[in-house]
């Protein structure tokens, strides 16, 4: 039985007081209380501005699954495993492409951190519209009212350096729990209540190349290089595949964190040396 066959199912019975047929649409965020503080003081005067990444993941064979539109595609099938994964179409549905919102993230991230004046994201300061839910990662609603994330957007502000750089990996699989596939796609379905107890693969590879800091005028200041990250895991299977985009948020602030130390450190040596 077809996934689509699977999703209208769900919409009736049990599941409709539960769920109703709803639609799945993801924001790469994650929670930032916990950042640490930086005491370098040194950049304290410093604008940074974080450029969009040029997206070059479809250069990589393995990310084609992600840019298919069929939510059949949902599932990668290895050998008799099936996986869910963080498919781009979820993505979509928000205002921002992926590099975007991976920026707006980073400037965040390094904004609370305290190492700079400010940072933005393609010199705008990005902030919250007064309609926008920020309780949770993914949602769903009623497929009549979901709509794309709206964000406020702050006069663009001169920075003193940016950072640019190339995405090549944004990728999640979590192994989901046979029986489940029905209800995966449904948020907050019930789904398999064996798979509760059952840990399978989760992996996520997270990937930015070319990475540079250039003064405002386009001048080099320092290469950064390369960051590539693997998590591979044991967790409770997938039963639904929202999840997936929950630890791809996760795994992408140690990312952030490791980002913001290689920054740190080129910045000064050049600004201070």
């Amino acid at each position: 039985m077809g996934t689509n066959k699977y999703l209208k199912l769900a919409c009736i019975g049990i599941f409709i007081g539960l769920t109703g047929c709803a639609s799945l649409h993801s924001n790469i965020k994650y929670d930032l209380d916990d950042v640490k503080e930086s005491t370098n003081k040194q950049l304290k005067e410093v604008i940074l501005d974080i450029r969009a990444f040029e997206d070059v993941r479809k250069s990589v064979p393995e990310n084609a699954i992600l840019f298919s539109e069929s939510y059949d595609d949902f599932y990668l099938k290895v050998g008799e495993a099936e996986y869910c994964v963080n498919k781009e179409n979820i993505y979509s549905l928000n205002k921002m492409d992926v590099p975007s919102q991976i920026s707006v993230i980073i400037s965040k991230h390094l904004d609370k951190k305290g190492l700079f004046k400010s940072v933005t994201a393609s010199n705008k300061v990005i902030q919250p519209a007064v309609n926008e839910d920020d309780s949770s990662d993914m949602y769903s609603e009623d497929t009549d009212k979901v709509k794309p994330q709206k964000v406020e957007v702050q006069e663009k502000i001169p920075a003193d350096y940016y950072l640019s750089g190339k995405l090549r990996k944004f990728y999640g699989q979590h192994e989901y729990v046979q029986g489940s596939k029905g209800a995966a796609l449904v948020f907050g379905a019930i789904g398999s209540l064996g798979a509760m107890s059952i840990e399978k693969p989760l992996m996520v590879e997270i990937e930015f190349v070319d990475l540079a800091v250039y003064r405002n005028d386009g001048q080099l200041l320092a290469e950064i290089g390369s960051l590539y990250e693997k998590f591979e895991e044991q967790e409770t299977g997938a039963n639904r595949c929202e999840n997936i985009y929950y630890r791809v948020n996760e795994k992408l602030r140690h990312v952030v964190d490791k980002l913001a130390d290689k920054i740190e450190t080129a910045m000064t040596n050049k600004i201070s040396g």
